[in-house]
C-alpha cells in the first residue's frame, strides 16, 4: 500500500518524503519504482523543498564554533591559557622550519629563563618576514651541542640567540638533548599527528588536558573547577608563561627555587675550573665560524638572576673567572643581562624568569642591545 499524504504534502495528496521514500523501496516492482519517480518530479513541480543537509551541517559548525569561542572567553577570564604539552615532535616541526634557505630565521637556544624571558610575538614585530623559531629545553644546559646540530646543517643560515653559562663548555653536557637532536621525523604519520594535537591545546585553553569533560560537568554542577591553575603554561610556538599573578609568598618561591639549583649542581658537581673549559672554545669558534660562512650570525646572552640564585652562580662560576674570560675569548656577540640596567631592573619573582608584559620589555631591550653590539639579521 502506497504511503498516505501528510502534513508535508503538496495540493496534490503527493509528499515529498513519501515519495522520496518510495524512490528508494528495493522489491523489484518496476511498477513501484515507475510510479513513485512520477511521485518525485511532481513534488518538485509543486516546490516541496527537500532537507537542506549542507545548511544544516554549516549552521551546526558556526554553533559548536561560537559554543567553543563563549566557553574560551569564560576560562580565559578564570586565568586558563593555552597549554601544550612539550615533545620531540613539537620541538622538532619548529627546528625544520629553521632551515630556510633565504637565512631568514631566527633560533632561540638555553634553558627555561629564555624560553619565558624572550616573547616570540615581540621577536616577530621587529623582523617581519623571519621565522622565529623557539627551541630552547626547561633544562638546557646542552645548548651547545643544538649549537652543534645547527652548524652543521648546509640549510640553516640564520641568527641564533644562544643562552650561556660557562658550565655548558664542559663536554659531559654536550650530548644532553641527543633525543631532540637525532630525532628523525616522519612527517606522514606519529610526527604530523602529535604535531596535529597540540595545535588546538596551543591556540585554544579550552581543548588542554586541564579542561576535559570531568572538568566542564564540575563547572555545571558546582559552579566553578576544582582543579589548579597551571603556573607555566607553553603556546604551540613553545612560548613559555609563567604566571606569577597567584603567588603569595615569594620568598618561599625564591626559596624553592633555590633549592632546585643546589639539587642540581649537588647531583652534577662543580662547575670545573675555567682552564678546563676553556679547552672546548676551539670547538665552539668552529660553529660560529661555520654558521657565519653560510649568512648567519650567532649571539651569546647570560641572563638576569637575582638574590640568592645569583649569590650561588658567582660562587659556582665567578663572573670574572668565567663569563668575563669567554666573552674576552670568542668571536661572537656577547651581553650579559646584568651589565643592562633596563633587564636588572625588571621583576623576576622566582629570581629567574619574568612573567606578564616583563618578558615583552625584555626581549625589546635585548634585541636593541644585540643589534648595537653587532648581531647580524637577514634583511
Amino acid at each position: 500500500m502506497w504511503p498516505a499524504a501528510d502534513r508535508h504534502s503538496s495540493g496534490n495528496g503527493v509528499s515529498w518524503f513519501a515519495a522520496e521514500r518510495v524512490c528508494g523501496q528495493k522489491d523489484g516492482s518496476m511498477e513501484r519504482t515507475s510510479a513513485g519517480k512520477a511521485a518525485v518530479w511532481r513534488a518538485r513541480e509543486a516546490g516541496i523543498p527537500g532537507i537542506p543537509w549542507g545548511r544544516c551541517w554549516l549552521l551546526a559548525v558556526v554553533l559548536a564554533g561560537l559554543f567553543v569561542e563563549l566557553e574560551e572567553r569564560y576560562w580565559r577570564g578564570q586565568g586558563f591559557r593555552p597549554n601544550v604539552k612539550n615533545t620531540v615532535e613539537l620541538w622538532s616541526y619548529w627546528r625544520n622550519r629553521a632551515r630556510r634557505s633565504d637565512g631568514r630565521a631566527v633560533v632561540v637556544l638555553g634553558t627555561s629563563r629564555l624560553q619565558s624571558n624572550i616573547c616570540l610575538d615581540t621577536v616577530r614585530r621587529r623582523f617581519p618576514g623571519h621565522t622565529v623559531c623557539q627551541l630552547a629545553l626547561s633544562s638546557g644546559w646542552g645548548a651547545i651541542g643544538l649549537l652543534e646540530d645547527l652548524a652543521e646543517d648546509p640549510m640553516f643560515r640564520g641568527t641564533v640567540i644562544c643562552e650561556f653559562y660557562t658550565l655548558m663548555l664542559d663536554p659531559r653536557w654536550r650530548d644532553l638533548h641527543s633525543e631532540y637532536r637525532d630525532h628523525q621525523p616522519d612527517w606522514k604519520v606519529c610526527d604530523a599527528v602529535s604535531v596535529a594535537k597540540a595545535w588546538l591545546p596551543g591556540h585554544r585553553a579550552v581543548f588542554t588536558n586541564q579542561l576535559g569533560f570531568r572538568q566542564l560537568l564540575e563547572f555545571w554542577a558546582i559552579g566553578r573547577v576544582e582543579r589548579p591553575i597551571a603556573r607555566i603554561s607553553m603556546a604551540f610556538d613553545r612560548q613559555s608563561c609563567w604566571d606569577f599573578s597567584r603567588v603569595q609568598d615569594r620568598d618561599a618561591l625564591k626559596a624553592n627555587s633555590l633549592r632546585q639549583y643546589e639539587a642540581q649542581y649537588e647531583e652534577h658537581g662543580d662547575v670545573p675550573d675555567w682552564e678546563v673549559l676553556a679547552e672546548q672554545l676551539s670547538e665552539v669558534e668552529r660553529m660560529i665560524a661555520r654558521i657565519r660562512e653560510k649568512g648567519g650570525d650567532v649571539a651569546f646572552v647570560r641572563p638576569v638572576t637575582t638574590d640568592r640564585l645569583w649569590e650561588l652562580e658567582q660562587k659556582q662560576a665567578p663572573r670574572a673567572e668565567h663569563w668575563d674570560r669567554f666573552a674576552a675569548a670568542t668571536s661572537a656577540v656577547t651581553l650579559h643581562c646584568r651589565d643592562i640596567p633596563e633587564l636588572s631592573a625588571l621583576d623576576y619573582p622566582d629570581s629567574g624568569h619574568l612573567g606578564g608584559q616583563d618578558a615583552s620589555v625584555f626581549t625589546r631591550v635585548l634585541l636593541r642591545e644585540l643589534q648595537a653590539r653587532g648581531l647580524r639579521w637577514k634583511n
